[in-house]
């Protein structure tokens, strides 16, 4: 989801204040567990393992610590901030959107009807408390990958890009951003999804518990 972003960050800019050239940002992005290239461990995802592997990955990468800020979005965005509860010292500053500090209200139930979208005939709820059964719940794990996953991406670029947006469903100046944003959607791996939806579903990061590794 950062594609259309990350251009801008690696280019050296006039600062429109000063006139000196900005010097660009080095910039690591890597994906969540279950999503891209990354493998989902057999362990339950949770916001606080999302926010060790960030914590993980400097080291192991050899990155100076601290790092000038730690970005993210949603999912990103709360494993953001349970990096900068976790591991305070090793960013300068920490860059968290659209998200929260704990499951808002509503949330998991939103969540739940977008996994039951994805599975067809299914309570979304069931399987956050379930698990998907190696994905053979409601019409399966190949209506999942083939049509379901496939819903989610419209359903979600009219969420994200609501009319009169550019990028809404239908508008013609950015339907090729919009076609890109539905096929991320729809690319995810199924696993990954239901993983990360439950990860938000139920997490807490102000009731008193500092994380800590394990």
């Amino acid at each position: 989801m950062w594609g259309y972003v990350i251009p801008y960050l690696l280019q050296d800019t006039p600062d429109p204040r000063t006139g000196k050239v900005r010097t660009s940002y080095n910039i690591l992005i890597h994906s969540q567990r279950g999503h891209g290239k990354s493998t989902l461990p057999d362990e339950p995802t949770t916001i606080s393992s999302l926010a060790y592997d960030i914590t993980h990955l400097l080291p192991h990468l050899n990155i100076p610590t601290p790092v000038q800020a730690i970005v993210g979005v949603s999912q990103g965005g709360a494993a953001a901030l349970a990096f900068s509860q976790m591991s305070p010292e090793k960013a300068r500053s920490v860059v968290a959107c659209d998200t929260s500090a704990k499951t808002p209200s509503g949330n998991r139930e939103a969540w739940a009807g977008r996994i039951g979208m994805v599975y067809g005939g299914v309570t979304g709820d069931a399987i956050l408390q379930e698990g998907t059964k190696d994905g053979e719940v409601g019409k399966g794990a190949e209506y999942a990958t083939k049509v379901g996953m496939g819903k989610l991406g419209t359903a979600t670029v009219s969420r994200w890009f609501p009319s009169p947006s550019k990028c809404a469903n239908g508008e013609a100046e950015r339907a090729d951003r919009a076609q890109w944003l539905r096929e991320m959607v729809e690319k995810t791996p199924v696993g990954g999804f239901v993983a990360g939806a439950g990860a938000l579903s139920n997490y807490n990061l102000l009731d008193g518990r500092l994380i800590t590794l394990g």
